[in-house]
């Protein structure tokens, strides 16, 4: 029992680190931060989104989803989502999440949420080239959750051909994440102003695909 302690002591102390020293490199990339994901993988976010409301579907580790949510004045959004098990039953989840505290100068982003069936509680901080975020959750969310991403390219608005015939790329979210004891990295990218895909590998065993459309 005690060495168990000792290996999930060691265990934790080892992402905390890991987690540093990305925030680390992201903070002295020249690019400056300017999304605000609602989500980043699996994990929530303190935002709020910028659009009045954003639907999707996508595949999850083997697993469907369908969701759609909307945003009530600027500190609130409601909706829900659909998730399709290979060997279970369809479960229905609700996504909700208010802000509590809006970000300023030395506080983040503070809000509350549920996602599926787990309650959480978030917070999100832009600094002056990237977004950390930090949360904590019951449910299916246990624990402790820690996440950043980084536009590696904020004045692309969509995919584009050249004059010359190449394709520019758009502007791509990088993202990484420390969720139900699993490290998951990806990236979003604008197709269009409207439409985003995310390409995501979860715990490099498993890879998540989806298309969202914001209005």
């Amino acid at each position: 029992m005690r060495a168990n302690r000792s290996f999930q002591a060691g265990f934790f102390a080892l992402i905390l680190i890991l987690f540093l020293i990305l925030t680390s490199v992201f903070l002295l990339s020249p690019r400056e931060a300017r999304a605000h994901p609602t989500e980043l993988i699996l994990a929530p976010t303190a935002r709020i989104m910028p659009y009045d409301g954003s639907v999707g579907a996508g595949l999850r580790g083997g697993r469907g989803r369908i969701f759609g949510s909307f945003r009530i004045e600027n500190f609130i959004e409601l909706g829900g989502q659909v998730e399709t098990h290979p060997r279970q039953d369809t479960e229905l989840g609700i996504l909700a999440k208010v802000r509590l505290i809006s970000e300023g100068a030395e506080v983040p982003d503070i809000s509350l949420g549920i996602q599926g069936r787990s309650l959480y509680l978030a917070a999100s901080k832009a600094f002056a080239r990237t977004n950390l975020h930090f949360g904590l959750a019951d449910g299916g969310l246990s624990g402790i959750f820690l996440g950043l991403n980084q536009v590696i390219n904020p004045g692309e608005l969509q995919l584009v051909r050249d004059e010359d015939g190449s394709l520019t790329l758009p502007q791509t979210s990088l993202m990484l994440e420390y969720f139900d004891q699993a490290f998951n990295f990806g990236a979003r990218m604008n197709l269009t102003p409207e439409v985003t895909a995310e390409l995501s590998i979860l715990n490099l065993d498993s890879v998540k695909a989806e298309v969202n459309f914001n209005f």
